[in-house]
């Protein structure tokens, strides 16, 4: 451990608060859930004394189980993790806890979960948000020990279920043998609010584990298919839904979504997913539509655009010079921002020209040499008129600097960055 004199001045004289943001933000960043505070504790005197002084530095704890790939059987090693564990939990105070749990597949495993599981039981009050990696057997388990404590979960805001592919039929058959209320894990989460659900297309599990669903307004899905699609309408206060990917929709279903403002679709699983989902939606209020791939569904796109039209302020598309006419009379008459994927000349042109839609901000993913050039330089003379004031360049370098010039020079704002359209659309 080397020693505070060795530290460079600067670093030692940083404020404590400074060094908790910085410490924060290290965190947030690292590929490990938590093992960063237990290093950086180590540094020096000062860090560790900073470290040891705010709670909420503590607060998000992972226990990989063992029967998992980062954790042995043996007796030594889960004495090693109590110990971590509770002093962990000992550290946060009353803090509201961030848990990651990646319960054991394998049933023999079991013999150690309830040792691991009792302390974070016992402090089951503070669980604020919770990342659950687990077959149906495991949660089945995990709720006989909460059951115990009779503590509940009064204070769960954040809900991810990382199931198994195959946990649907587990759920199915496993139930038949267990109690309804022995299931509902989660009947309890009255505070509940966002829902995060990956591999469990039917939903079988979540359902028997008492997610409250009529409570979530905010709805992360990895797969979206006709059969979950029933579980939306049981969602009246869902205002976000985020569709990583939209399988095949039944087109004799419908449902309404009066609350929705956000609606995100990364991809579609088939040509025409994207626009049968479209066509049995009806979100009266939506505000913000990101829709990562479009192909040879823009009359649908548009057709849905008309009818949102009154409410959309925030629309992200991938619009090609073959389809843009169709889509680009639906837009808004006015909007805050409209994000575009890979767009050429032209369908900038055609924006400029064919539409009236007063636009505050512009962002171009990945566009080509000419946009940057040519049509940078209309973009410039129109912005005065349109409203323009940001121009946001995704996926760029720094070419077309006189173009740049010509639009900073009309009072718009330039921003140049670097990020994925993928990312781009699931961060909301």
């Amino acid at each position: 451990m080397a020693p505070p004199e060795h530290l460079p001045p600067s670093v030692q004289n940083l404020p404590d608060l400074v060094l908790v943001e910085i410490f924060t933000k290290v965190g947030a960043n690292t590929p490990d859930f938590d093992s960063w505070k237990w290093t950086l504790s180590h540094v020096c005197y000062k860090w560790r004394s900073v470290l040891l002084s705010f709670p909420s530095l503590w607060s998000t704890i992972h226990l990989p189980f063992p029967g998992t790939s980062r954790c042995s059987l043996a007796p030594a090693s889960t004495s090693l993790i109590l110990h971590r564990l509770k002093t962990q939990l000992s550290r946060s105070q009353t803090h509201p806890l961030t848990i990651s749990l990646s319960l054991p597949i394998c049933t023999h495993a079991h013999q150690h979960l309830e040792i691991l599981l009792k302390p974070f039981c016992d402090e089951s009050p503070r669980w604020q948000n919770l990342i659950l990696a687990a077959d149906f057997p495991s949660l089945h388990f995990l709720h006989s020990i909460l059951d115990q404590e009779r503590k509940g979960l009064p204070e769960l805001r954040s809900l991810n279920l990382i199931l198994p592919p195959h946990n649907s039929t587990a759920a199915t058959t496993t139930t038949t043998t267990t109690t309804t209320s022995s299931s509902a894990l989660f009947e309890n989460a009255l505070r509940l609010r966002d829902l995060t659900i990956t591999s469990d297309p039917y939903c079988y599990t979540a359902k028997f584990l008492g997610v409250p669903f009529a409570q979530i307004t905010r709805f992360r899905v990895t797969d979206l298919s006709s059969e979950m699609c029933g579980l939306l309408s049981e969602m009246p206060h869902l205002e976000t839904l985020i569709i990583h990917r939209l399988r095949s929709i039944d087109s004799e279903i419908s449902f309404r979504l009066p609350s929705l403002n956000t609606l995100v679709i990364s991809a579609g699983a088939g040509p025409d997913s994207m626009s049968r989902f479209l066509n049995v939606l009806d979100v009266p209020n939506l505000h913000t539509l990101r829709l990562g791939c479009n192909g040879s569904q823009n009359a649908e796109i548009a057709r849905f655009l008309k009818s949102s039209k009154r409410s959309l302020r925030s629309i992200a598309l991938a619009l090609t010079a073959n389809t843009i006419d169709i889509s680009i009379d639906s837009l808004p008459p006015d909007l805050d921002s409209l994000y575009l994927y890979r767009p050429s000349s032209e369908v900038i042109r055609t924006i400029l020209a064919k539409t009236k839609t007063r636009i505050r901000e512009l962002a171009l993913f990945s566009a080509s040499e000419e946009v940057k050039g040519g049509a940078i330089t209309d973009l410039a003379i129109a912005s005065q008129s349109r409203g323009l004031k940001k121009l946001w360049l995704y996926g760029h370098d720094t070419g077309g600097e006189e173009a740049l010039h010509r639009i900073r020079q009309c009072g718009v704002e330039v921003v140049q960055c670097n990020k994925w359209w993928s990312e781009f659309l699931l961060d909301v």
